[in-house]
């Protein structure tokens, strides 16, 4: 990540703990490394798109270790061996989420609202509960592949043409247990912008600051940012004026695997 006239660095995201009560929190560092994602299919019997190291804590107990698989069809749990699903919870059908729902408390939770009523569109192992806590470091990526196959398994299996269905909440209050744990509260606090930034900018799953007044060049998701006023700053007790025109350009290159 690369510095920018009036710009942060990305910000990185770190790991969480489990929520209470029933549901499901997770945990880990996402990758579309092809060798381990055929690994992980051959356990899962379908082709992976990527994965995500994870902890899952399912209704209180002292929770797993796993990966989190997202596939054509469904959301794969698996063990950390990688030669198996979790029992009871290992296969999640993307018909199955009703909604999801991001934390507006942090940078790095969200919630999968499931229906658990049985039907043809329900794994027939899923005991995870009715909804899934996650906490991902690139949340944005993630929600937005679970997205993208949510609406696809819709028109493959109902021929229906939906948008996603999401909202934003605070859940963050779902996680008593992880607060408990003082680096885990440590992790769970959000990072305020610098005085005088903003912090809804964002481009490729990143999040970023920029000064007030940057907008996105031509109302476009190309990554480039572009002030129209200038602003005066402050430098060794003088004034200076910056001009009209800055502009600040994000570029993220596409993901590689290892063995690139």
């Amino acid at each position: 990540t690369g510095h920018a006239p009036g710009a942060a660095n990305a910000r990185s995201q770190q790991r969480g703990g489990p929520p209470s009560g029933g549901g499901a929190a997770v945990v880990g560092i996402m990758s579309t490394d092809v060798v381990i994602l055929q690994c992980l299919g051959k356990a899962c019997g379908e082709a992976l798109q990527m994965f995500e190291r994870t902890h899952v804590v399912l209704r209180g107990d002292e929770g797993t270790k796993c990966y989190v698989c997202i596939g054509k069809h469904c959301i794969f749990f698996v063990t950390q061996e990688m030669d198996q699903l979790i029992r009871g919870c290992g296969k999640l059908s993307y018909l199955q989420i009703e909604r999801a729902v991001t934390d507006t408390s942090t940078k790095r939770f969200f919630l999968l609202e499931l229906d658990t009523e049985t039907g043809e569109d329900v794994a027939d192992d899923w005991d995870g509960g009715y909804r899934v806590l996650i906490d991902s470091e690139h949340r944005d990526v993630l929600l937005h592949r679970i997205g993208m196959c949510w609406q696809a398994e819709m028109m493959f299996r109902k021929y229906q043409v939906r948008k996603f269905p999401q909202a934003k909440a605070t859940i963050g209050a779902l996680l008593t247990e992880a607060r408990s744990n003082e680096q885990d509260a440590i992790d769970l606090l959000k990072v305020e912008p610098f005085k005088g930034y903003e912090e809804d900018f964002r481009h490729r799953g990143y999040t970023f600051f920029l000064r007030q007044g940057f907008k996105p060049r031509a109302g476009l998701r190309t990554g480039n940012f572009i002030h129209d006023d200038g602003w005066e700053v402050n430098y060794q007790a003088r004034t200076m004026q910056v001009p009209a025109g800055v502009q600040v350009t994000a570029h993220v290159s596409d993901p590689e695997t290892l063995m690139e």
